[in-house]
């Protein structure tokens, strides 16, 4: 990764691997809700399990490639429960499947990595400094940049943007005729509403990834104050991805509309008004910091506490 990629102070990071190993700790899992809900009759005696089959169990770990993480395919619980805080509407809970490995930035898309691909920087919070998260930036825009990056490196592009006008980071409106060439691209692309909560949660079932009391968040995020900080600069989750909850909050593919009661590779509905977004900004209170927490606004939307982080399918 070389386009537009900037040094920002980053601890050393960690090479997490799942293996077998890690069956030893199948109650400890099934507590933390990583066990395929339907399937409560896993023997950890039997030595016939396969710790590559990610349809029986929620990996524990991830592998960090650069700036990325690859999370490996799994079957989580999508939402949250009745009984969680702040729980706001269209968060009913379901089984989500992910048959995919797929790669999710590390932090979210910076100003020095917009700039130096796009050639202008529309945060508001341009003072803030080349490793603060880009932001004003509306749905449009964030696909443009996927395409862009994946030109410059010779990935395919994901997106086809039809009737477009302006520039990105600038003006940029297009019609709803953007076409996605699927989970298969092999390009850069948003994370789709469910592959963002999967790699939010890390195989947690609480409110926040950090635990369930609201007193942890300050750890994980930064919510609550008055402007962008520098990516990178509060506790990762489990998987080691920074600012997940707080900072910006980051777009997704997906339309907006209620969840189904159970899905497989689910990419949204085909058409919507408006497009989600999704983990809290510098703003938010400690609801919308939230692992469940959704909004959504139309995708010509620009505001200075929205931005997005990258994803790219696994080979």
């Amino acid at each position: 990764m070389s386009t537009g990629r900037v040094a920002i102070g980053v601890r050393a990071q960690r090479v997490y691997r799942f293996t077998l190993v890690s069956v030893l700790f199948l109650s400890a899992w099934a507590a933390s809700g990583c066990l395929l809900l339907s399937d409560t009759s896993f023997d950890a005696s039997d030595t016939s399990f396969d710790a590559s089959d990610m349809s029986v169990l929620c990996p524990s770990e991830s592998t960090i490639v650069g700036e990325y993480a690859l999370i490996s395919a799994g079957t989580f619980t999508m939402g949250s429960p009745t009984s969680e805080p702040y729980r706001g509407s269209g968060e009913d809970q379901h089984t989500v499947t992910l048959t995919r490995d797929f790669y999710i930035g590390l932090y979210e898309v910076t100003q020095a990595q917009w700039q130096a691909l796009m050639g202008n920087n529309p945060s508001t919070f341009s003072s803030c400094g080349s490793s603060c998260p880009v932001e004003r930036v509306n749905w449009y825009e964030a696909v443009a940049y996927a395409n862009a990056l994946s030109q410059s490196e010779g990935f395919e592009a994901c997106y086809t943007l039809s009737g477009c006008a302006g520039d990105p980071g600038e003006d940029m409106e297009c019609s709803d005729n953007v076409g996605f060439s699927g989970l298969d691209c092999t390009g850069y692309r948003l994370p789709t509403e469910a592959e963002w909560e999967y790699a939010a949660r890390a195989c947690t079932t609480t409110a926040w990834y950090c635990g369930s009391n609201e007193s942890c968040v300050a750890d994980i995020a930064w919510y609550a104050g008055s402007t962008t900080q520098p990516v990178g600069q509060k506790n990762p989750n489990a998987w080691g991805l920074y600012d997940m909850s707080g900072n910006v909050w980051e777009w997704v593919w997906d339309w907006y509309d209620d969840f189904p009661s159970s899905a497989t590779d689910p990419t949204g509905p085909s058409s919507g008004q408006y497009r989600v977004f999704r983990g809290g900004g510098w703003g938010s209170d400690a609801s919308g910091v939230r692992s469940a927490d959704r909004n959504y606004r139309a995708p010509g939307n620009r505001t200075y506490d929205l931005g997005f982080r990258l994803a790219r399918s696994g080979s």
